[in-house]
């Protein structure tokens, strides 16, 4: 995922390691396996993005290399929203 020129988020690309119940298998540009990894294409646009924080560790954004976990920000099962301007900034709501 990029940030788009015109605000908001381009998602271009999603890489999940298992595929199961729920994940998906169909994008309108392709579905490939890469290196162990599913991979999905697609050209989708998006303002903001709500994401529940898992109970789950590891998840979270990866910005410029930096990654920064969700729970750092709210607690398991709290939303955040992704916002996306000319700099990112997440909100808890």
């Amino acid at each position: 995922m990029e940030l788009d020129r015109k605000g908001g988020f381009h998602l271009y690309e999603l890489r999940y390691q298992s595929c199961g119940v729920g994940m998906p298998t169909e994008a309108e540009d392709g579905f490939r396996l890469e290196n162990g990894e599913f991979v999905l294409s697609m050209q989708r646009r998006f303002e903001k993005i709500p994401v529940m924080v898992s109970i789950l560790p590891g998840h979270g954004l990866m910005v410029e290399g930096v990654f920064y976990p969700f729970d750092a920000w709210a607690p398991p099962e709290d939303t955040l929203v992704l916002l996306a301007k000319t700099r990112i900034s997440i909100h808890k709501e």
